[in-house]
């Protein structure tokens, strides 16, 4: 395969068409860029206390129940490393 005048001058043409749509296609994808990470950020300062807060509930609810069972099966209170 041969590459001839009229490769090279429809390859330069494709090249700057490219271009010129590249510039008119940066400023929506900044815009989505940005709004991205704004909304991960809210969805993130969001999240994390909801998430903190079940996990703690959750925590408190099995010590609750481990209480109660160790009660109901005659056991000794569980010491949790304190003097």
């Amino acid at each position: 395969m041969e590459s001839g005048p009229g490769r090279v001058h429809a390859g330069t043409h494709g090249a700057g068409q490219i271009r010129c749509d590249e510039v008119e296609l940066r400023h929506p994808l900044g815009i989505t860029v940005v709004g991205g990470l704004l909304l991960s950020q809210l969805l993130t300062l969001c999240t994390t206390p909801v998430i903190y807060l079940s996990m703690e509930r959750f925590r408190m609810a099995v010590g609750r129940v481990r209480v109660r069972t160790r009660a109901a099966l005659g056991l000794r209170p569980a010491t949790h490393g304190g003097a």
